[in-house]
């Protein structure tokens, strides 16, 4: 494979639409069919417009020479005040990842980006590739509408919720102990959990959710398929500590 020499930004470690577009995918074998940057990409734009939404910016890295691609594009939807959707897009063209179309969230005070599996299209780069994962991500846009009026409403109850002492210190180890954060990590939540104002003053969910994506937003640049991956069971941390609150 034959690919362009990548010129990334030393202080984001982001590459430009043309760098993307630049990298070329390995001929296909009987039983793999790696497709190029460029055609996920179109996949994923077509998608979105045929659903009719409007992306803002885009963003996007490049690692292992070039074989591996994440995007993530943020739309024109508010989810909450002061959070609006974004939606991530992984390609591989070395035999390590699939193909994965999945959505997120970004928060404009602090720039935080993050994702969850509720609405995700994945799909192994076999030979019908072509004939499965388009309409998937087709699948996945069309659910977007629902997404969002969700995450609305989890947000909302995340900012209402609050914890107190012992609760947050367990969910901070239990971030750690599902590698969601290493454990030298720790400290570094918990003291922006403690003094970060940005959230809102009240120690609630939301400034805990938060204070974590902080320390985890400089893997989007260093290893942005693993960032994707922590935010994801983040989010399902999250989640499942609202519902056992509300339950209570």
């Amino acid at each position: 494979m034959s690919n362009a020499m990548l010129i990334a930004d030393p202080t984001t470690g982001l590459v430009s639409r043309a760098d993307v577009c630049a990298q070329v995918a390995p001929e296909p074998t009987r039983t793999w069919n790696p497709i190029s940057h460029r055609t996920m990409l179109e996949w994923v734009e077509d998608a979105l417009a045929v659903g009719g939404w409007r992306i803002k910016s885009e963003e996007h890295t490049l690692s292992h020479q070039g074989e591996t691609w994440f995007g993530v594009f943020d739309i024109d939807r508010p989810l909450f005040d002061g959070v609006s959707l974004a939606c991530g897009v992984r390609n591989n063209t070395g035999k390590k990842l699939s193909g994965q179309f999945l959505a997120g969230r970004r928060v404009f005070i602090c720039a935080n980006l993050e994702f969850d599996a509720e609405i995700l299209a994945v799909e192994k780069h076999y030979r019908n590739i072509h004939q499965i994962l388009p309409p998937k991500i087709h699948e996945a846009v069309g659910e977007l509408d629902g997404y969002c009026q969700r995450q609305g409403q989890v947000i909302g109850r995340m900012k209402e919720l609050e914890l107190d002492k012992d609760t947050s210190n367990s969910q901070l180890i239990e971030m750690a102990d599902s590698s969601i954060i290493s454990w030298s990590d720790i400290g570094k939540v918990k003291r922006i959990y403690d003094t970060d104002e940005r959230w809102g003053a009240a120690p609630s969910i939301w400034r805990l959710h938060n204070s974590a994506t902080t320390v985890l937003q400089r893997r989007l640049r260093t290893n942005a398929p693993s960032f994707a991956d922590r935010t994801t069971r983040l989010n399902s941390q999250m989640s499942n500590l609202v519902e056992r609150i509300s339950r209570n």
